[in-house]
């Protein structure tokens, strides 16, 4: 245990001479999957780098990262949801995607200041999976980055002492203040699928933060907690590395992790308000911070000193006939019989997702066809695969690749191309399928419009 603001409990097996049952691993040092115990750090970072706020929306739909297609836990997917519920549910795809925006290199660099010495041995096999488990960690590193989020962002080695006259280690900063107070805030939320429903674990509990994790295969179950006085975190697994499968954080860590703080103190006390917190209004519709057509306001908070270079754009204003059957360009539009109106400004991959799930939202008129410049008013954009990404192909059984684009809802069908070679007509909907080559391979898109896009990925062979 250490003594200090923050301090922690740490024990090792169960038993040091059971031989059977890894008694000498040393559990507080072993490297294991952290599941999704790293994503509080990302989500911090984001903050502070003004990528993200508490209420902003993110999607959690199926997104194609290079080859890499993340799930959730239990294999389905919420669509739009903000990012403090992102964070609670544990939600795979919205953390992969803000450590895409983030950066992987970035990200990789804290968690070296962190001192994770997994990750320094091993970041250049590393990649996005990074903040669902795929690296190493150790609890020992976990209880030290978790205590810093107790601590206003403070980062100190542990001590591992029996006397409390012992000086602690020196303290270094590495979160802000106001993200770590965001962050625990967020995770002290009740309303969440990993609150434990039995009362016992529960009625006596102080208030705390807490984040579960689970590693693939069901090999590691973790649950890491803090408040003002204490920061614990809970392993359990075979140290055999053999997966059990009714193993989960939330199931089996949680509980014991509530049972451990229903022996501490019963004290209410809370994390300080940092003075670099600052509350914003954003729009309840986005959750980023308010555009002049909002209407719908509320607070949120947001990391001081920090430039937010996003703005609510949840509304597009379109030019459509009396009837709302068609819309204009600038170029084709005359103010004296059009309307103005506005309509969602849906992302495009979002508009897909709603599209291949039947699901209706607000659409914009089909563009004019009497317009001479209809093809220079259309969207299209290629989806998938994604621009300058690199695929690992198995050469003894090469998979194949689907093609997919984000067309407007005036494109009647679309030209595929595959390194300059026609591969057909196809409908904006229907499903195409390339085999790719190892190397660069580029692929082009062509609407009956006329617009063309392209973009380039690399594959490798493995």
């Amino acid at each position: 245990r250490q003594q200090n603001h923050g301090g922690s409990f740490v024990c090792g097996s169960g038993s040091y001479d059971n031989k059977l049952d890894g008694g000498q691993v040393d559990g507080i040092r072993a490297i294991r999957s952290p599941g999704s115990t790293l994503k509080p750090y990302l989500y911090a970072l984001a903050l502070e780098k003004g990528l993200i706020n508490p209420k902003a929306i993110v999607y959690d739909i199926p997104i194609d990262f290079g080859g890499f297609k993340p799930v959730n836990f239990d294999n389905t997917f919420v669509g739009q949801v903000s990012m403090q519920e992102a964070l609670q549910q544990s939600l795979n795809i919205p953390a992969v995607k803000i450590l895409e925006e983030y950066g992987l290199r970035e990200f990789l660099v804290d968690l070296k200041k962190a001192n994770f010495r997994s990750v320094k041995e091993n970041e250049d096999k590393l990649g996005l999976s990074t903040i669902l488990g795929g690296c190493g960690v150790s609890m020992e590193e976990m209880v030290k980055l978790y205590a810093a989020f107790a601590n206003a962002g403070n980062y100190q080695e542990l001590v591992f002492e029996k006397s409390s006259e012992k000086s602690p280690s020196k303290k270094t900063v590495l979160l802000d203040s106001a993200s770590t107070y965001i962050i625990s805030t967020i995770l002290s939320g009740v309303q969440r699928p990993d609150f434990p429903n039995n009362f016992e674990f529960t009625f006596k509990l102080p208030k705390i933060a807490w984040k579960t994790g689970t590693s693939f295969g069901k090999r590691d179950a973790w649950a890491i907690g803090y408040n003002p006085n204490y920061t614990v975190g809970v392993w359990l697994g075979n140290f055999s590395g053999e997966g059990i499968p009714l193993l989960s954080g939330a199931s089996v860590a949680t509980p014991l992790l509530f049972q451990i703080f229903n022996t501490t103190e019963s004290s209410r006390k809370w994390l300080d308000l940092p003075k670099n917190l600052v509350y914003k209004e954003v729009c309840s519709v986005s959750g980023l911070p308010k555009n002049s057509f909002c209407t719908n306001i509320s607070m949120d908070k947001f990391v001081g000193n920090v430039f937010y270079a996003k703005k609510c754009q949840h509304l597009r204003t379109v030019w459509t006939n009396a009837a709302e059957t068609i819309s204009y360009c600038n170029r084709c539009l005359d103010r004296s019989t059009a309307i103005s109106k506005q309509y969602q400004n849906i992302p495009p991959y979002y508009q897909d997702y709603l599209q291949e799930n039947g699901m209706a939202y607000d659409r914009v008129p089909p563009h004019n066809p009497a317009c001479t410049h209809l093809k220079y008013s259309q969207s299209l954009a290629i989806s998938s695969p994604r621009h300058q990404s690199l695929y690992y192909i198995e050469r003894k059984n090469p998979q194949q690749m689907l093609l997919k684009a984000s067309a407007s809802t005036a494109t009647e069908y679309l030209f595929w191309y595959h390194n300059n070679t026609f591969l057909g007509k196809y409908k904006p909907t229907e499903s195409v399928f390339i085999h790719p080559s190892i190397g660069k391979n580029q692929i082009s898109c062509t609407d009956n419009l006329g617009k063309t896009v392209k973009i380039w990925f690399e594959a490798k062979g493995m």
